[in-house]
């Protein structure tokens, strides 16, 4: 299980015992890359039909700021702009 795990002094990466963070969400402590969903997953070899109109799907990967550690991913439609 790749999720931080929380201690009374912050939370930690679980693969390296590193500290993440000491904010009530590690999210904001970490980096995060956000690319459309179809392209990224094709790296891994995954084939996904990219969306042709409409909204993006995206996916957004957090990662640890000390060691590099994927720690969530999350998949999500990109918001409607105003307008």
């Amino acid at each position: 299980r790749s999720a931080p795990r929380r201690a009374a002094d912050g939370w930690y990466c679980p693969a390296s015992g590193a500290l993440i963070s000491t904010q009530d969400d590690w999210r904001q402590d970490a980096i995060v890359t956000t690319r459309v969903a179809a392209d990224r997953l094709a790296e891994y070899g995954i084939r996904v039909r990219p969306r042709d109109s409409g909204q993006r799907v995206l996916l957004d990967e957090f990662y640890s700021p000390r060691c590099g550690t994927l720690l969530d991913a999350r998949i999500r439609v990109e918001a409607a702009t105003a307008g």
